[in-house]
């Protein structure tokens, strides 16, 4: 049940009850009672959405729960500024992605959170700007997650929040549930060109606890129609999840993102749709 739904309820029974009102007249003071009990359940239970809700981190890929809640930190740290409660309940920090809970309460509202790899660093990693998240007297939960590129497993990275008044709010997260050991970015930097002179180079193969990716360089713009790019784990084939990708100019650069499976011995097979030609590479 959301804020809106409490809303169309609370409207529906305010006009039956003001209904009631009308037709019973000599019976105000039971009646007033009851719409006053009525408006107060209605605070309460928005209440308790705001304290017990949203909860859940965001989803970055394909790995089952029983598997993240092993690395799921809960933090529940508290920062205090400007008469604002910022809390960090809990984060998971996963190779290219974060994600994480938290409340805020106070005087002013949250308007943008930035992701850095070091504090100093003036340019963030990712970041999230018009926002405008917290309540003044109970505590307002939200979640967040980013994405980012990196080679490596960044451990710790600071969130930092911005408030309204100016002023801003630091955490530091650091993984504490050993995913560094999990994760790994393996440089493939393999090329493999077709008869039409199209191609595609295959830069990386990132093995992360959410998903397992590969990360391309190609002049195919319709890449997802031309190209079928498959991992086989343990001779088991595996098609891709989901594919991005952006361009500039003739050069196309994305990533395809696969599920998580457990194994010792990794390969891509590339097939030209067009042409029918096919090109295994290894990975490990």
């Amino acid at each position: 049940m959301n804020s809106l739904i409490l809303l169309i309820i609370m409207v529906i029974a305010l006009f039956f009850i003001f209904k009631v009102i009308n037709n019973n007249r000599t019976n105000k003071k039971k009646i007033s009672i009851m719409l006053l009990s009525f408006i107060a359940i209605i605070f309460l239970l928005n209440l308790s959405m705001n304290i017990y809700g949203s909860n859940s981190l965001p989803n970055f890929g394909y790995a089952p729960k029983k598997v993240l809640k092993h690395h799921i930190m809960n933090l529940n740290e508290i920062k205090t500024t400007d008469d604002t409660k910022i809390t960090l309940k809990r984060a998971l920090l996963d190779l290219n992605n974060i994600s994480a809970t938290y409340s805020v309460s106070g005087k002013y509202k949250v308007i943008a959170v930035e992701l850095k790899k070091n504090l100093q660093d003036e340019k963030p990693l990712s970041s999230m700007e018009g926002l405008w998240v917290g309540k003044r007297f109970i505590k307002d939960n939200n979640s967040l997650g980013f994405s980012f590129n990196s080679k490596e497993y960044l451990n710790p990275l600071y969130l930092t929040f911005h408030l309204s008044s100016g002023n801003n709010i630091t955490f530091e997260i650091k993984d504490t549930t050993g995913i560094d050991k999990l994760t790994e970015s393996i440089p493939l930097n393999e090329k493999v060109t077709f008869k039409n002179d199209n191609y595609i180079k295959i830069l990386t193969f990132n093995k992360a606890l959410n998903s397992y990716s590969i990360d391309f360089q190609s002049n195919i713009y319709n890449i997802k129609d031309i190209l079928d790019i498959k991992i086989f784990i343990d001779d088991k084939e595996y098609n891709n999840e989901s594919y991005g990708f952006s361009s500039n100019g003739s050069l196309v650069e994305g990533s395809f993102a696969y599920k998580p499976i457990e194994g010792k011995y990794f390969k891509l097979k590339i097939l030209n749709k067009t042409t029918q030609e096919e090109k295994i590479i290894n990975v490990k």
